[in-house]
């Protein structure tokens, strides 16, 4: 997260206070979500795609 933060990275729901240093909530994350609207929100799950399929298991033996 710090690299990213250094990189220009900026959060989107938050803004960091000049004088504290504290993430303090700025809005939108309600609205966005009782919309379902996600455009322009990374992945940062990395959940696969649906057509990919997982490995099948190799059997050890006995």
């Amino acid at each position: 997260a710090r690299k990213l933060q250094e990189g220009g990275w900026q959060p989107r729901w938050f803004k960091k206070d000049k004088e504290d240093g504290c993430y303090r909530y700025v809005g939108g994350y309600w609205e966005a979500r009782a919309k379902r609207q996600w455009d322009g929100i990374p992945d940062i799950f990395g959940q696969a795609a649906p057509s990919a399929e997982c490995p099948t298991p190799v059997e050890q033996g006995t």
